[in-house]
């Protein structure tokens, strides 16, 4: 009898076990499928200019970006008379907004993708360019994160704020090209540089009064001669 109430307790167990375990497996195969049938609902249309021709969405399933945020925020940018991206500090924002609204280390195919659909969504040389434009932002935005990141996490930055904005300034040539940096970043630098500037003489206990107000006046005077 004590034996038959053991075989009968394992055989109990067992299935209970073996319910339960089905039971786990079930729910993770619904939260699969929950979790699928979210990411296709993560769908954009083609850029504007050819949305005509090819109407269907594109599911986040195939490519890891929504191109309609990424689109809406590029549209902003202004042109000039001839047809030409105006690239000032204005732009400057709007393509951070851009790069802002894509995911974080897209790799190379997903990179092309996103240049090849900034090409076709604006007409002539706009298009190469502003899709090259772009994908420069993207990387130097990336690296401008983790540099970021990096200052965040240190207990005691050894790097004075002048120290990080002159290797951001590097950052910029070195992603954008001195050319493109200047225009999109040239006021906002040229500002910075003023600044600290002023700062260096304030601080500077070999001057007297006097002194520091002359040289103060020349910079200032400098700076106003440059239009800034």
């Amino acid at each position: 009898m004590l034996m038959r109430q053991k075989i009968f307790s394992v055989t109990t167990i067992s299935s209970l076990s073996l319910v339960f375990a089905l039971c786990f497996l079930w729910l993770l195969h619904t939260e699969s499928l929950v979790e699928l049938s979210s990411a296709s609902n993560k769908s954009w249309q083609q850029p504007v200019a050819i949305s005509d021709s090819f109407p269907d969405e594109i599911s986040s399933h195939y490519w890891p970006f929504n191109f309609d945020a990424t689109e809406a925020q590029l549209l902003n940018i202004k042109y000039d008379q001839v047809g030409e991206l105006i690239l000032n500090e204005a732009a400057a924002k709007q393509l951070e907004n851009a790069v802002s609204s894509l995911p974080k280390k897209l790799d190379l195919e997903a990179l092309q993708r996103l240049e090849l659909l900034v090409e076709k969504g604006w007409s002539g040389n706009s298009g190469k360019q502003l899709a090259t434009v772009l994908v420069s932002f993207y990387h130097f935005q990336q690296a401008s994160n983790i540099a970021t990141l990096s200052t965040s996490t240190k207990s005691t930055s050894t790097k004075s704020q002048e120290q990080q904005f002159q290797e951001a300034v590097q950052r910029q040539e070195y992603y954008l090209g001195k050319d493109l940096a200047n225009k999109l970043f040239g006021r906002k630098n040229a500002v910075n540089y003023y600044l600290y500037a002023r700062k260096a003489i304030n601080e500077n206990l070999s001057l007297s009064s006097a002194q520091k107000q002359e040289q103060l006046s020349k910079l200032q005077s400098r700076f106003k001669e440059n239009g800034e």
